[in-house]
């Protein structure tokens, strides 16, 4: 689980013109992606059983 950063950091350094709103969007994807990454994790430990 990533621990997401206070917005001045985080968004300082990766979105400098300071667009939040298109942040949030990327953010919100990067936590869709680790949820699938998740699942998949848990469904491999299921089939090994």
């Amino acid at each position: 689980m990533h621990v997401f950063l206070p917005n001045n950091t985080i968004m300082g350094s990766l979105f400098p013109s300071g667009n939040l709103g298109v942040s949030i969007i990327l953010l919100e994807r990067e936590r869709e992606r680790e949820r699938e990454r998740e699942r998949e994790r848990e469904r491999e430990r299921e089939r090994e059983r």
